[in-house]
């Protein structure tokens, strides 16, 4: 009598039945800010193409991570936290290898600046207003407001791109630039 199983894996089941199978290698490093600022909390995962098989980690305290994704595999690198742009990187198959360890640092960006108004003499500005326009007003228009000590907090909604600032307060002549914002 021959005894016999059969049984069908889909989607992430399969996934983790092959990533068993295959042999891994490690890629750890470590995420800061620009200032070089440990980031705590922020998650990394390698998807590779095919299979869709994930290895994930979330940074320690000291914006270290680890994770084992399979060797000779391409796939996507993604690493993500709130407040800042996510970051996502194609890594070839020839990348890295098995039985080997693979070092690779970040940096995230913010993905908001701040600041505060204050008038020729110092003195905050409550209630002036910022005008954060993508290409000129052409791509989305967003204007934020001071609190009573002057500070402001806007969020970019997208990284590397040009924005006209504008800003006005009662009183005060107003005043437009241009710049180009890298992140926070």
């Amino acid at each position: 009598t021959v005894l016999c199983s059969v049984f069908m894996l889909t989607g992430t089941a399969q996934a983790n039945f092959f990533s068993a199978l295959l042999p891994t290698c490690t890629l750890s490093g470590k995420i800061t800010t620009q200032n070089q600022e440990p980031i705590e909390g922020a998650t990394v995962v390698f998807v590779s193409d095919g299979l869709g098989i994930q290895s994930k980690a979330v940074t320690d305290a000291l914006g270290n991570y680890v994770i084992h994704p399979p060797s000779r595999t391409s796939g996507t690198l993604t690493l993500s936290k709130a407040s800042f742009f996510i970051i996502r990187e194609n890594i070839s198959s020839g990348w890295y290898d098995s039985n080997s360890y693979n070092t690779r640092n970040f940096t995230m960006i913010p993905n908001w600046i701040s600041g505060k108004i204050t008038a020729p003499d110092g003195t905050p500005l409550a209630g002036a207003k910022l005008t954060f326009e993508q290409n000129g007003g052409l791509a989305g228009v967003q204007t934020v407001t001071t609190d009573e000590n002057g500070n402001y907090k806007y969020t970019l909604p997208a990284n590397q791109r040009e924005y006209w600032l504008t800003i006005s307060c009662e009183g005060y002549k107003t005043a437009r630039e241009k710049w180009n914002w890298v992140g926070g």
